[in-house]
C-alpha cells in the first residue's frame, strides 16, 4: 500500500516564502529588543553618572556651608550639628566629652595696632594651630570673631584641663612673625548627666572668663570655679 499527499507547488512556495519571512522578522526583532537593551543599559549608565556627579556636588556644598570660610576650619553651624550628636552618644552610652572655648587675648589690640589683614593671617594661623594639635577625634571649629572651641570626646575633667594647658602651651611657643607674640585664655567643661547644650556652653564660657580675670594666657575648668 502506498500513501501519497498531493500538495499544489505554488501552496508549498507560498508556505515556504511565510515560513522565511516569519523567521527573517523574528531574527529583527531578536536584533531590535538587543539595541533596546543596549539603549537602555547606555541610558542606566549615564544616569548612574549624573547621579555620582550630583552627590559629589551635594557633598560639596554641605562642605562649603559646614566650612568657616577665612580659617578653612568647621564653622559654628557644624560644631552645634557636633555637639548635639555627642550629647546623643553620651545619653546612649554615658560617654564621658568636654568642651573648650578659646579666645585671643587682646584681639583688639592686633587690629588696632596692626590692621584687619595681620588680624586675619592671625585667625587663620591659630586655626592652623588648633587642627594640628587636636586629636584625630577631636573637632576644632571657629565659633566666630576671635573665638575658637575643640570638642573632646571620650575626655574627662582631668584630660580635659591638660588638653587646655596644651593649647595655651602651644599657643605661646608658636612664632608669631606678625605680631611678635601671642597668647590665648581657655575656658573648659566637661559634660555631666545633668547638662545641656546650652549650660555646657555656659559653663565653659564662665571658665573663659575666669581664665581673662585672671590674668590672660591660662586655662580653667567650669569645676575649679568657686
Amino acid at each position: 500500500m502506498i500513501d501519497c499527499i498531493l500538495v499544489q507547488m505554488k501552496k508549498r512556495i507560498d508556505y515556504e516564502l511565510e515560513l522565511r519571512t516569519t523567521k527573517k522578522q523574528m531574527e529583527e526583532a531578536y536584533l531590535e529588543k538587543n539595541r533596546a537593551f543596549a539603549r537602555l543599559e547606555q541610558i542606566y549608565l549615564e544616569i548612574e553618572k549624573k547621579q555620582i556627579e550630583l552627590m559629589e556636588i551635594n557633598s560639596g556644598l554641605v562642605e562649603i556651608s559646614n566650612t568657616d570660610k577665612l580659617t578653612g576650619i568647621p564653622n559654628r553651624r557644624f560644631f552645634q550639628e557636633k555637639l548635639e550628636e555627642q550629647i546623643e552618644l553620651y545619653h546612649k552610652g554615658e560617654t564621658t566629652f568636654s568642651l573648650l572655648i578659646i579666645d585671643i587675648d587682646h584681639f583688639k589690640k592686633v587690629n588696632d595696632t596692626y590692621g584687619h589683614q595681620i588680624g586675619d593671617i592671625v585667625l587663620v594661623k591659630l586655626a592652623t594651630i588648633l587642627k594640628t594639635q587636636a586629636r584625630s577625634e577631636d573637632i576644632a571649629a571657629r565659633l566666630g570673631g576671635e573665638e575658637f572651641v575643640i570638642i573632646l570626646p571620650h575626655t574627662d575633667v582631668d584630660e580635659a584641663i591638660l588638653l587646655a594647658q596644651k593649647v595655651n602651651q602651644e599657643v605661646e611657643l608658636a612664632e608669631w612673625t606678625e605680631t611678635g607674640s601671642l597668647t590665648v585664655s581657655v575656658g573648659a567643661a566637661t559634660f555631666t548627666e545633668k547638662d545641656t547644650e546650652a549650660s555646657i556652653l555656659k559653663n565653659a564660657d564662665q571658665a573663659l572668663y575666669a581664665s581673662k580675670e585672671n590674668g590672660r594666657n591660662r586655662a580653667t575648668h567650669f569645676s575649679e570655679l568657686p
